[in-house]
């Protein structure tokens, strides 16, 4: 589905063979020697903890077949069969002498061990059992927020009293820990070699961490392990203060961190470097401490035997009947920007002008074959650091155009950050707007001929450009030409904060400019304030919408009959006409207009409620979560909700309620627990006639793990794959569903692929500690 860069070379290396017995020497008798393979290590790398490179397998649709048979409990007895056959296997193994380290010296025992890990059987914990330990909470006020005894509802205050006070009530050693059911194992690439690779691979120092210090620097000569903390301390509480207001639920870049710990370990590198994989295993060795219940593995057969486990391989190069075959790591960061190339293509929006981004530019001019396709005749590139085409240019193009015709291409740049430098604009930016406009006008409706506007991904640079252009076809005023575009989910527009205030002061001057005879085709080089002035409409109505105390833009498209917005868009009823949306899905928060509706949900009734109270069509959480379902069934009804002239279509209201974005609430049994009426109305149906708008609060964490979800359902689609087309289709905000939220998702991943029985060819592609940590990397972009 999605494009891949190229794989890196891999490095040259020369390979060499230690038997096991030669790596007795390499095994330090005590922790005391652990300094010096520390020193060996960590050298280079003192400052702060080495970026990993961590990788996703090739294959998305892999066969990870998870089986989720029963939402409530984890089937006990299948985890037990579980450590049986792991301790059956362990029985297999030589181990090196004097250690309590596994020797994996077959591929066959490597495929063994990796398929017990990948298997169906061996199901991951439900998010109860891991939560709250995986947000990684280390100070008391934090731990206390998580837990289950704690209620935040009716107890906030409780955190500003005494660490004395709240440890009175809230033992240190009383905190939930993670559950140990499943067999996870963390495979370690003690060279950090980029082939062959092993699928989720991690490097050791993803596992070291130093312990609180008040030195200002470590002397890399004089490392010692006890620098380190050992993993039965990773979650201790610390003395760190904490905001109770502002819960870290969102922790992905720590999950290899604090999986180590309940993980067992496979060490190896390409080269079967007996003696760097020994070293690394000593390392886990002393952060496992006395903890022998984590096993650790190492590699060791000949390496010229790797492709016999080349399912389980990534970024390596085999040659099947001649052909030459290479699987490569994906990144989400390529895939994300592969897949808005992918997504926002040349697309036409009006007769005879498309818009584009820089990809398909590129391919359009390098390919006879695209460029014959649309014989594009004028292309604009607009980017941030463009310089708006001078008058000299301008007036040259007019020219040109009005002698020779179009004989060959023209290119020409737009920046639109020229327009957002102040408030009001120059009169030579404004001439210069409006002689753009002239050019694109005479090419497309005079000429007849084809017109790319184009930005990097797409959209961002484009939309102030767009947007003119449909004031100038089209309306005479920004909003009803706004309102005309975001009608067409086929095209993305991304208005940024100032860009409706720009719009309407260029309203004025297009209102008059568009009224100019057609036949003017020469350089506009003045501006008639006065008869621009007499004769401007001002827009006349006041829609709900385009106002400055929120955002401008529209509800994401995600497909057909699915919009996924905030509680802002829900609440607006000129976003709800003119896409005439049919339900609104709100999660934890309701849209303004909901008082009009006269009702009262079950939890809010008192003893001295007048009017209908609706009963929830379904509880969760032990009763706290609860879905309602209020229909609109007449006109009478819609016109006295809405009071504002437009009466949207609106025939249905669902409200889920006791969700909150805090990493305490759960989702998993909406998604898999409710009964098939239920997950009807809250899982929107392609081709349904119904237009949903799906919300919470902002549309990028509860409603966003819904939207996720659906697309996952209803066209069998993975987890990575989903994740993706949301962000990308509201690509204006940052798409990121909490930890526990995000951790329900890559269950319900594994839930669907048992349902359908999608058992495609290959390994899992991801597990749960290297796709946090890509993405972490894809939201550093953003966040920094």
């Amino acid at each position: 589905m999605f494009a891949v860069k190229a794989a890196p070379e891999p490095k040259s290396k020369s390979t060499q063979h230690i038997c096991t017995e030669a790596a007795i020497a390499c095994w330090p008798p005590s922790h005391e020697d652990l300094a010096e393979i520390a020193r060996r290590k960590l050298t280079d790398n003192v400052d702060s903890r080495k970026s990993s490179d961590t990788t996703l397998a090739e294959e998305f649709r892999g066969a990870h077949t998870a089986r989720h048979d029963r939402f409530s409990s984890i089937d006990s007895s299948r985890s037990v069969a579980s450590r049986d056959q792991v301790s059956e296997f362990n029985e297999t193994l030589a181990k090196i002498p004097g250690s309590e380290v596994y020797v994996i010296d077959t591929p066959e025992k490597l495929t063994h061990l990796l398929d017990m890990h990948h298997s169906g059987e061996n199901q991951l914990p439900l998010s109860q059992d891991m939560f709250p330990y995986l947000h990684g909470a280390t100070s008391l006020r934090e731990k206390v927020y998580f837990d289950e005894r704690f209620d935040p509802s009716s107890e906030l205050h409780f955190l500003a009293e005494e660490s004395e006070k709240i440890a009175l009530r809230f033992q240190p050693d009383s905190f939930a820990k993670a559950s140990l059911s499943a067999f996870h194992l963390m495979t370690v690439n003690s060279q950090a070699d980029e082939s062959p690779l092993l699928v989720n691979s991690v490097v050791i120092e993803d596992l070291l961490v130093f312990k609180p210090t008040n030195d200002i620097a470590i002397d890399p000569e004089n490392l010692d392990f006890s620098n380190f903390q050992q993993f039965q301390h990773i979650d201790q509480i610390t003395s760190e203060p904490c905001n109770p207001l502002a819960q870290t639920n969102r922790n992905f870049a720590l999950q290899t961190l604090l999986m180590a710990p309940i993980s067992h370990f496979l060490v190896y590198n390409n080269d079967m470097n007996l003696a760097t994989n020994t070293d690394v295993a000593k390392i886990i060795d002393y952060l496992r401490d006395s903890d022998l219940s984590r096993n650790i593995y190492i590699v060791d057969f000949h390496c010229s035997k790797w492709a016999q486990t080349e399912r389980y391989l990534t970024n390596y190069q085999a040659n099947k009947n001649g052909v030459s075959h290479e699987k490569t790591p994906l990144d989400l960061c390529t895939m994300e920007q592969n897949l808005v190339w992918q997504m926002y293509n040349v697309t036409q929006l009006f007769p005879r002008l498309y818009v584009g981004n820089v990809l398909s530019f590129k391919q359009l001019v390098s390919s006879d074959e695209k460029a014959a396709q649309y014989d594009f005749k004028l292309f604009i590139y607009c980017h941030e650091n463009a310089q708006m085409p001078s008058m000299t240019v301008i007036s040259q193009t007019l020219r040109g155009l009005e002698t020779n015709g179009l004989t060959k291409p023209i290119f020409l740049e737009f920046s639109d950050s020229v327009l957002r430098k102040g408030a009001s604009l120059s009169k030579e930016d404004t001439l210069a707007f409006l002689n753009v406009l002239r050019i694109i006008n005479i090419v497309a409706n005079k000429l007849r001929q084809n017109i790319l506007i184009y930005s990097y991904d797409g959209f961002t640079g484009t939309s102030l450009l767009l947007l003119s252009l449909a004031l100038f076809w089209g309306g005479d005023h920004v909003e009803e030409a706004a309102f005309c575009l975001f009608r067409k989910p086929h095209v993305k527009f991304h208005l940024i904060p100032g860009d409706f205030a720009i719009l309407k002061n260029l309203e004025i001057f297009i209102q008059w400019f568009k009224r100019r005879p057609a036949k003017e085709t020469a350089l506009l080089q003045d501006l008639c304030l006065d008869k621009i002035y007499a004769g401007y409409r001002p827009y006349l109505r006041t829609p709900d919408w385009f106002r400055a105390d929120h955002e401008v833009n529209f509800p994401a498209f995600i497909y057909e009959n699915l919009f996924l917005g905030s509680a802002c868009h829900a609440s607006s009823v000129a976003v709800l006409s003119v896409l005439h949306v049919t339900k609104v899905i709100s999660i934890g928060e309701k849209p303004r207009w909901y008082n009009a509706l006269n009702c009262t949900f079950s939890h809010e009734a008192t003893p001295d409620t007048k009017g209908p109270v609706v009963e929830p069509i379904y509880r969760f959480n032990g009763g706290k979560s609860l879905v309602y379902e209020v229909k609109i069934t007449s006109l009478a009804m819609r016109a006295h909700l809405f009071r504002h002239g437009a009466v949207p279509c609106l025939k249905s209201f669902i409200y889920i309620h006791g969700v909150e974005d805090d990493g305490r609430d759960s989702m998993y049994p909406l998604l898999v627990g409710c009964p098939e009426k239920v997950l009807q109305k809250i899982f929107v149906l392609p081709g349904d006639t119904e237009k949903t708008l799906m919300h919470c609060r902002i549309g990028v964490s509860r409603s966003a793990t819904l939207a996720i979800a659906s697309v996952m359902k209803h066209f069998h689609m993975s987890l990575v794959e989903s994740y993706l087309y949301v962000r990308v289709r509201r690509f204006n905000v940052v798409i990121q569903p909490n930890l526990r939220l995000f951790y329900e998702l890559f269950l319900y991943d594994g839930y669907l692929r048992g349902k359908y029985k999608t058992e495609a060819a290959g390994v899992t592609p991801y597990c749960w500690w290297t796709l946090c940590a890509e993405i972490h990397r894809l939201n550093e972009q953003y966040t920094g």
